[in-house]
This record gives C-alpha cells, sequence and structure tokens, in this order.
C-alpha cells in the first residue's frame, strides 16, 4: 500500500463482523458506518466483512434505499469478463481494488471505485443502471440498498490510493441517448422525485455534460441494451 498519498476519508458501512449468507440478519442490519481510509475499506474486505458502499442518513443501520443519503464509492459486480487480468487493465486508472470473489450465484470480479463526484441516492442508481450495460455489472445490484458478501475471496490487487473515477465521463456517455433512458425511467417514481426529465436536466447542468462530448455507445453494448430492455419488459 501507498505510502506518500493522501489519505482521503471515505464514507460506507461495514457489518458487525463476517457475513456469510444473505439470509443472515446481520446482512439487513446493524451496519456501522465509517469515515475512514482507502486502506482500512480495503482491509475490511479482506476481512471478510460485508460492505454496503453508501452514505446513510442520520446514521441509519438499516439496509433499505430510503435510508441512502448517496455515496462516494461504488463497487462494481461485474458478472461477465474475459480474465481477472482483463479487469484490472480495464480499470487500471479508476479503481483502488479489484477481487475475484465466489458467491452464492457464482464468480464475481469486483472493482471498487472511489469516485471524483458524490452521488446522491438516484444518481447512485442511475450511475448502476448504466454500469450495468458498460461493465456487465450484475443485474441484481443496481439499487442502492444493496451490500457485498466477501467471504470467499479468490484473487485480489490493489491499485493506486489516488486512483478516481470520473462520474462525468461516463454520465455524458449515456444522459442524451433515449434508449438508455427509456430502460430507466420506466422505473420512476414520479410521485417521490419529480420527472425524469428534470432530474435528467439536473445531471447534466450538475456535471457539465454536453452531446458534443459525447462517445458513442458501442455497438457490442448496444445489443446488450436491447437485451436488458426485454428483461424489463419480461420482468
Amino acid at each position: 500500500m501507498e505510502k506518500n498519498v493522501n489519505k482521503k476519508l471515505i464514507k460506507y458501512n461495514v457489518s458487525n463482523g463476517v457475513v456469510k449468507s444473505p439470509r443472515s440478519h446481520a446482512f439487513t442490519k446493524g451496519y456501522l458506518q465509517k469515515a475512514t481510509t482507502i486502506e482500512q475499506l480495503i482491509n475490511d474486505i479482506d476481512s471478510k466483512k460485508c460492505i454496503w458502499p453508501v452514505v446513510a442518513k442520520n446514521g441509519q443501520n438499516h439496509r433499505k434505499s430510503e435510508n441512502v443519503l448517496g455515496t462516494e464509492i461504488v463497487i462494481l459486480n461485474i458478472s461477465e469478463y474475459e480474465s481477472f487480468d482483463e479487469v484490472v487493465k480495464t480499470f487500471a486508472d479508476s479503481a483502488v481494488y479489484i477481487y475475484e470473489v465466489e458467491s452464492e450465484t457464482g464468480l464475481r470480479i469486483r472493482a471498487v471505485l472511489v469516485l471524483d463526484q458524490f452521488l446522491n441516492c438516484i444518481e447512485l442508481e442511475y450511475f448502476l443502471r448504466i454500469a450495468q450495460v458498460e461493465f456487465a455489472h450484475n443485474h441484481r445490484c443496481i439499487d442502492a440498498a444493496h451490500a457485498y458478501i466477501n467471504e470467499h475471496i479468490i484473487t485480489r490487487y490493489i491499485l493506486s490510493e489516488s486512483n478516481r473515477f470520473k462520474v462525468s465521463d461516463l454520465f455524458n456517455k449515456y444522459v442524451f441517448d433515449s434508449n438508455f433512458n427509456s430502460s430507466f425511467e420506466s422505473k420512476w417514481n414520479i410521485d417521490d422525485q419529480g420527472s425524469f426529465s428534470e432530474f435528467k436536466n439536473e445531471v447534466i447542468r450538475k456535471y457539465s455534460l454536453s452531446p458534443a462530448l459525447n462517445t458513442p455507445v458501442s455497438v457490442s453494448r448496444n445489443v446488450y441494451l436491447i437485451e436488458i430492455l426485454q428483461n424489463n419488459k419480461v420482468a
């Protein structure tokens, strides 16, 4: 671990002890919110503790979306990948830790991202839906209440603590994509959050986004997006 780096304090929630099953009481309640270093976050993961990577409202320790204020870290749960080394290469400049874990649903590679911007709860869920398309983030992990069990870590790789994931680059790639936005808007609760159009315009303003800066979504990702849209209709 690096010694000569400004130690950024990050906030997240950690279980009270090792969690072995999603059916465990400790997977849902009793989380401790921390404000600590990236090094300590990695230590908590390696200690097989469950991580709920959000800032909770008023110190709430019950893992529910309505208790989420936002986040400055994201854990991607990648379900489709060529190899561990390929994932490390993809996130070499944007993740701080990558590890492969065996879960009840199979092998997953997780990439721990420290964001360059704080996301509120709705922005976080928008980010996770984008990640589902862009990075094959697992579809079961796209709500703000999701936490990660780390009992069976197989392979691990620590990257630079100074790495930051640039939120605006990812948002700019998808916020102007009507096909993608339809999949998010279909689950939008207008009574609680205002219109999706208002949310979209606020994201564009907040992150200084522009179609002129947009990097087109690849053909393969468009195919994957179509599959997601079809699955959402079935669901």
